[in-house]
């Protein structure tokens, strides 16, 4: 079937002589909007074709950003990560607990006696009295059921002063208890006794922040002014193998870590330790002195083994150790104020030594 046949002039008659010119002039109406509507198809189609490229390059450039974006939050939190960690190795010493002043614990007053109370029998008991029935209650007969119940909350409320009483009496007990310990032990440190040292040390646990950069930590008390401590330090894989750091371009650079800096960070770190040690005893014990010997477990040079052995010793004395600002401070450097033995370069790091005693 032909929907538009080429008009032939034999399928006109003479009745009607411009009909043939009124097809042919349909014809071509027709092919033009047939081509019409195809260039409009091939408009569509390349059009669609853009926009689809478009779509496609606009969500791989925001891929390629969230990847740079994501790349760079790693770098940053490498970064941070990196001088979150050296910052905390080599600044132990910054930090110390609160000082004791026995002679205040001596002479604090006991906890207060709880007395026994009734505030909440009175308050119920005021309800009670000013209780007056309206006209609702004496309409339904509620008068004597309301009474009972304000009767009743007057029990209630007198059990409940009851418990609190007792639980402040419980709350005396153990801190009067903890008072006269506390009263006993003052006694005994002012007194220098050296088994109260150790007791205070158990008890108060003034070291419980120092774990993490010295294990083992072991007291003694050759005098009543003094005290010797010594403590395992951790080996040279404290100290981060590679160092991390920002660029300009904002891309991060991982490098290896010289052995000379390395050597020098592990220095800072066992003299900053044995720093955070003396602060901490001198801040719980009325003492002039503090011993600390930094202990490595590794190999000793002078007998080819692996052992325990001694890397820092140095004796604080507590007058030095007041006139020194901890946050300015270079611990390895601060080391000269005082009496001690190391011995490092930065080539071999930290050697064995003899260590100090309070003979």
């Amino acid at each position: 079937m032909f929907l538009n046949p080429k008009p032939e002039r034999w399928m006109y008659n003479d009745c009607d002589p411009g009909a043939y010119g009124r097809a042919l002039k349909y014809r071509a109406a027709c092919a033009r909007d047939k081509r019409a509507s195809a260039r409009a198809e091939k408009q569509r189609d390349r059009l669609f074709a853009t926009q689809q490229r478009a779509a496609q390059q606009q969500a791989q450039r925001q891929t390629r950003l969230q990847a740079k974006l994501e790349a760079l939050r790693q770098a940053n939190l490498a970064v941070k990560s990196y001088e979150q960690w050296v910052e905390r190795i080599t600044s132990v010493h910054q930090e110390c607990g609160e000082t004791w002043d026995w002679t205040d614990v001596a002479r604090a007053e006991p906890p207060l006696e709880p007395t026994r109370l009734s505030q909440r029998e009175d308050a119920a008991r005021r309800m009670l009295d000013a209780y007056s029935p309206g006209w609702f209650d004496r309409l339904f007969r509620r008068v004597e059921k309301r009474r009972s119940a304000l009767a009743a909350a007057i029990d209630a409320a007198r059990k409940a002063d009851s418990t609190a009483y007792e639980q402040e009496c419980s709350e005396y007990a153990e801190n009067l208890k903890d008072h006269l310990a506390m009263k006993d032990l003052s006694r005994r440190i002012l007194g220098h006794e050296p088994a109260a040292y150790r007791d205070a040390i158990d008890w108060l646990r003034p070291f419980k922040e120092v774990d993490g950069v010295g294990s083992h930590l072991e007291f003694s008390f050759p005098a009543e002014s003094a005290v010797a401590a010594s403590f395992l330090v951790g080996d040279n894989t404290v100290i981060p193998a590679e160092v991390t750091s920002r660029l300009q371009s904002g891309r991060v650079s991982v490098r290896k870590m010289p052995i000379g800096k390395g050597n020098e960070l592990y220095q800072d770190y066992v003299a900053g330790a044995a720093f955070r040690i003396a602060r901490e005893t001198f801040a719980l014990l009325p003492i002039k002195i503090v011993l600390v010997t930094a202990i490595r477990n590794g190999l000793d040079t002078r007998t080819g083994r692996v052992a325990d052995s001694p890397i820092l010793s140095a004796l604080f004395d507590r007058d030095t150790m007041d006139r020194l600002d901890f946050v300015q401070v270079d611990p390895s450097d601060a080391l000269e104020n005082f009496r001690h033995r190391m011995r490092f370069t930065k080539g071999k790091g930290m050697l064995p030594i003899e260590p100090l005693s309070l003979d």
